[in-house]
């Protein structure tokens, strides 16, 4: 990442912090899997998809969108969804899905606090978000005046993180299938279930987070979701979520 984009080191003197050190009257958080199968992924990405395309949306994005409105539904207020993109094969010509570094940016779509808001308009959101990282934005952030670009969304990341008037929830997702974890064999064989560990602490000051991996059979997805215990609560319960999602099922 050092050759595409050139560190500086003076640059975090005015820049703002990104994760916020833990608080002593900080909220527990719980952690719940939700398991969508193939068939699950299939009749939700016909929900998902818009009427004015023929095109079906990914199931990664349909679970996102999904997992996005049964959180609005816990919190009641206006949202806001982080989604890391990986820019590797934004980039032109695509840099090698093996280059070393954090070459990732946060995709944002906002959304207000109506719990009745369909499916197809929240995907359609997360699309635009993520369509807006193209080879067009990786140039702007490699340019002489990238810096400048960059600071500015970190700035504005930082208001709708930290502000405590802006009256906003933030749900960070992030899509980490097809890495490889299944195949992973430290001399016991492949795994038969593996996930991200999460505990019941915002160690990262990100407030509440999904995980999204591909389960062992490879067509289905389990996402592993943290939020606030209050919200878990209501979320679990959430009629539509578990039409088309297994609550911690046995791995």
């Amino acid at each position: 990442s050092s050759s595409l984009f050139p560190p500086i080191l003076d640059m975090y003197q005015d820049s703002p912090p990104v994760v916020s050190k833990p608080q002593k009257n900080e909220p527990k958080y719980a952690t719940s899997r939700f398991v969508f199968d193939s068939s699950a992924l299939a009749a939700l990405k016909s929900k998902a998809a818009t009427s004015t395309s023929s095109a079906k949306p990914s199931s990664a994005k349909a679970v996102m969108g999904l997992l996005w409105k049964s959180a609005i539904a816990a919190w009641k207020v206006r949202s806001v969804l982080f989604i890391p993109v990986n820019l590797r094969t934004k980039v032109s010509p695509p840099l090698s899905p093996h280059s070393l570094g954090n070459i990732v940016w946060l995709a944002r779509a906002k959304c207000c606090d109506n719990p009745k808001l369909e499916l197809e308009l929240l995907v359609n959101k997360i699309s635009n978000s993520i369509g807006t990282m193209n080879a067009d934005f990786v140039e702007s952030i490699n340019g002489e005046n990238g810096i400048q670009k960059l600071m500015g969304a970190l700035k504005d990341f930082h208001e709708v993180f930290y502000d405590p008037n802006s009256m906003a929830e933030c749900l960070y997702i992030s899509s980490i299938r097809k890495t490889g974890f299944y195949e992973a064999d430290f001399g016991w064989g492949k795994p038969i279930w593996t996930c991200i560990a999460r505990g019941n602490r915002d160690l990262h000051g990100l407030g509440n987070i999904a995980h999204l991996i591909e389960t062992k059979s490879g067509d289905g997805i389990e996402a592993l979701v943290t939020m606030k215990e209050e919200y878990m609560a209501t979320l679990e319960k959430n009629q539509e979520l578990l039409h088309y999602a297994s609550l911690n099922p046995s791995p």
